[in-house]
């Protein structure tokens, strides 16, 4: 009977000590987590946090939505959503160079993922690095062939890398994917502009506004190319919409000076 006590009693003993093994293994293995930047929590955490952080961007809460993607990165640094959806928000707050890292860390972790090559050229396309930028729509195409957005981005980073040419093919290719590319008939109309071409600029910035693209910018550049025309009347009229829009269009402003001092000199 002495011998059954004894051998419950070690049995218990046994099972206690393994119980605290587990215990301080568990409570080591969440230290080596935390000391890797992960959080101790639950398997889809991270897309939680890009969650409420793309509410929070939505909401105009900026500072919240960066907080929540950074979140999203901390648990789980290999998530390529939680980099992209950072990296797009510094490109919207003009973080261009933040934006790249992000981006490139994104498509790190998922190679095919077209969109952050998209916005990866936004970003090198606002820090001149042209042609960093095609070299992204290249790849974003080759992922999609029919990404207007591509085609659109790439056309951009032509026309401010001399090659105006190669920009109206892009911007025609984006057109005929997405007839309603407001931005796209603006761009080809500005380059249009650049070459001379004021008749088709003029059709170009006229297709922009008809799809409701009402920008200043886009009245002061129609109104350019009315001036070009000789169409002096339809010229006053866009820069004074133009100036409506934006009180402070400095080159609407300036054109209206110079039509005023070209009328009043015949």
């Amino acid at each position: 009977m002495t011998a059954i006590i004894c051998e419950e009693h070690e049995t218990k003993k046994t099972f206690k000590s393994w119980r605290n093994y587990l215990v301080i293994f568990f409570v080591f293995c969440l230290l080596v987590l935390e000391s890797l930047g992960c959080e101790k929590t639950i398997p889809g955490t991270a897309a939680d946090w890009v969650r409420k952080g793309y509410a929070a961007e939505h909401a105009g809460d900026y500072q919240g939505a960066l907080d929540a993607y950074s979140k999203a990165i901390q648990v789980a640094p290999s998530y390529a959503e939680g980099w992209y959806n950072r990296g797009t928000l510094y490109n919207k707050l003009k973080n261009y160079q933040q934006a790249v890292h992000d981006l490139d860390k994104a498509i790190e972790a998922k190679p095919s993922y077209h969109e952050a090559y998209n916005n990866r050229a936004n970003s090198h396309y606002k820090l001149g690095n042209y042609q960093e930028s095609i070299k992204d729509c290249n790849k974003a195409l080759d992922l999609d062939p029919r990404d207007a957005l591509a085609y659109y981005n790439r056309g951009n980073a032509y026309a401010n890398s001399g090659n105006p040419r190669q920009a109206i093919k892009d911007y025609d290719t984006a057109i005929e994917l997405n007839p309603s590319y407001a931005a796209s008939y603006f761009r080809r109309g500005t380059v249009y502009n650049e070459l001379s071409n004021y008749k088709r600029a003029v059709q170009d910035f006229d297709k922009a506004l008809a799809l409701k693209f009402e920008k200043a910018y886009v009245y002061d550049s129609r109104g350019l190319a009315h001036t070009k025309l000789g169409d002096y009347r339809l010229a006053t009229k866009d820069f004074r919409k133009a100036i409506e829009l934006d009180p402070n269009d400095s080159d609407a402003l300036k054109s209206m000076q110079q039509l005023k001092a070209t009328s009043e000199s015949k």
